[in-house]
């Protein structure tokens, strides 16, 4: 992947039922859920459905959401490589453009990776993430 190429890496939809959303993306669109078990058990705080191998649509529960109401999406997701990320992170920082959340090890499409977060001129929350080439693709699955 090239410094200018990214790829959607994962959707984040605020939903009232986490597990009847699952059902319904996999009974309708046939999309695999992820972490469904571990959610179950209280062990994550959201599960996912994987729409291909590198994207993913997480499925947050009310105590996940921003304000008292859903407010979907809550954020996009796009995936880059490493020198892709650091460009980004300096044209934020050269048009003044506030980061406002960072995380270094960050659930998504590929496993875990490191994540910027930012808001665009509308407001809408946008998350930069690239993966450490230790971190195989699928895992997390």
């Amino acid at each position: 992947m090239s410094e200018a190429t990214m790829r959607l890496d994962h959707l984040v939809l605020e939903v009232r039922d986490a597990d009847r959303a699952a059902a319904f993306y996999q009974e309708v669109l046939g999309l695999a859920p992820v972490r469904l078990d571990a959610y179950r058990a209280g062990e994550v705080k959201f599960p996912s459905v994987r729409v291909d191998d590198a994207t993913i649509i997480d499925l947050f529960p009310p105590p996940l959401w921003r304000g008292s109401s859903a407010q979907n999406p809550n954020h996009l997701c796009l995936t880059t490589t490493e020198a892709g990320f650091h460009a980004i992170e300096a044209r934020l920082a050269e048009r003044g453009v506030a980061v406002t959340r960072r995380a270094d090890h960050n659930f998504g499409a590929r496993g875990f990776g490191r994540s910027l977060y930012f808001d665009d001129r509308d407001g809408v929350a946008i998350e930069v993430r690239w993966y450490p080439t230790h971190i195989e693709p699928g895992a997390g699955r």
